[in-house]
């Protein structure tokens, strides 16, 4: 996927933008149970119904001022493999596994942050 900006959009206004609630006319909908950023990666997970089946998962937004004037971002989740892994672990137990050796990375990273931290 590619990235998308919002003429004059702040960063706050972006990150409301991805994790607004929306409701569908086929009685779906699609909501964010949790986010946090790190730096300017928004993790999210999110939860959406459709055709009377709920799924969670998880959501990594980079998000990045526009050379113009706005903020913009590039959407990813968990079963494309994003190359980036700072996302909370307690997220991992909140959605379904779409791609494990993307969770172990997440783990290391952690595991890498605990050690370094001592």
């Amino acid at each position: 996927m590619g990235w998308y900006y919002t003429l004059g959009a702040t960063r706050k206004d972006i990150i409301r933008e991805i994790i607004e609630a929306h409701e569908r006319p086929n009685g779906g909908y699609f909501k964010t149970i949790r986010h946090c950023c790190s730096g300017n990666t928004l993790w999210a997970v999110h939860e959406s119904k459709a055709r009377n089946e709920i799924s969670h998962w998880i959501g990594c937004y980079l998000l990045t001022r526009g050379i113009g004037d706005g903020w913009g971002y590039k959407p990813m989740d968990e079963s494309m493999g994003p190359y980036y892994y700072s996302c909370p672990l307690s997220y991992l137990a909140m959605a379904s596994a779409t791609n494990e050796q993307w969770r172990t990375g997440v783990v290391s990273y952690w595991a890498r942050r605990r050690e370094r931290g001592r």
